[in-house]
């Protein structure tokens, strides 16, 4: 009792022997050193500047962000059936992280990478379209809980759009861009609509039903690659069309996707 008590003594004398303006310094020193953004550095500052009008065990210790942090966690399949490897799926306030059965980090998916994502309660499958180095990537996951973490990903991620003091634009289905034929070098008019996709040229137009499309995908951030298939040769085409627009293309094909793969599971509920 009597080492405890002079222990305590020492520390508070230390505390008390220890100059504001040196406590101060050290501290904006070592702010200036670290990265813990702005709102806690904000929140630092604003303890230094008062620590003048604070005494002994004043300042209340912070829990661990692990301890405090919010997750729901999913386990799923790599692919489109449980023969794939199996991962954990967290949920967290701003990502998706994927975690092997050992507990590291497999992958992660921040929200603002996230472009589409939809999911098929007959299958179990969910996917989800991301960007990644100027390409748009389809991932599938099996889950027998897929509509769970489906709606648990949305739900964070309005939560995430909330935090930040505003919205996401709301854009209409479909739309027109201007694309130039990477084989052919001609320039022209690519237009989503729900039925497909409609290729307007100088001499020609063409519309490709939605049905025949299989894929698309982005190349190198200015390359829109839509797969086609020819139900005659049963075969796939592979079209390939420039654009500077080449990512929101491919979002509005996702985006009609997406809507007509609602309204079935409406029509299924």
């Amino acid at each position: 009792i009597t080492a405890n008590k002079r222990s305590s003594s020492n520390s508070r004398r230390f505390r008390s022997e220890f100059d504001n303006d040196e406590i101060r310094r050290k501290v904006r020193r070592m702010l200036g050193r670290c990265h813990i953004g702005l709102s806690m550095s904000q929140q630092v500052n604003e303890l230094i500047d008062n620590v003048s009008n604070l005494n002994g065990n004043d300042i209340d210790l912070r829990p661990a962000p692990s301890r405090i942090l919010q997750k729901q966690s999913f386990t799923v399949h790599l692919g489109t059936d449980n023969t794939g490897d199996m991962l954990f799926m967290e949920v967290l306030d701003d990502c998706i992280i994927l975690r092997s059965v050992l507990g590291e980090v497999f992958d992660r998916c921040w929200f603002e990478k996230l472009i589409n994502m939809t999911f098929c309660p007959k299958t179990k499958v969910i996917c989800l379209w991301r960007k990644t180095d100027g390409e748009t990537q389809l991932n599938k996951f099996y889950i027998k809980r897929c509509r769970d973490l489906y709606f648990s990903i949305k739900e964070a991620m309005e939560k995430a759009v909330s935090r930040m003091k505003g919205s996401l634009p709301e854009q209409e289905l479909g739309g027109e861009f201007p694309i130039k034929n990477v084989k052919t070098g001609e320039g022209g008019l690519l237009q989503v609509c729900v039925e497909g996709i409609c290729l307007t040229f100088e001499n020609n137009k063409e519309f490709i039903d939605l049905q025949k499309i299989r894929k698309c995908t982005t190349q190198k951030g200015d390359i829109f690659v839509l797969e086609e298939f020819d139900p005659n040769t049963k075969q796939i085409l592979i079209r390939k069309y420039k654009s500077s627009m080449a990512d929101r293309i491919c979002y509005a094909v996702l985006c009609v996707f997406s809507y007509l793969a609602a309204g079935n599971d409406q029509q299924q509920y």
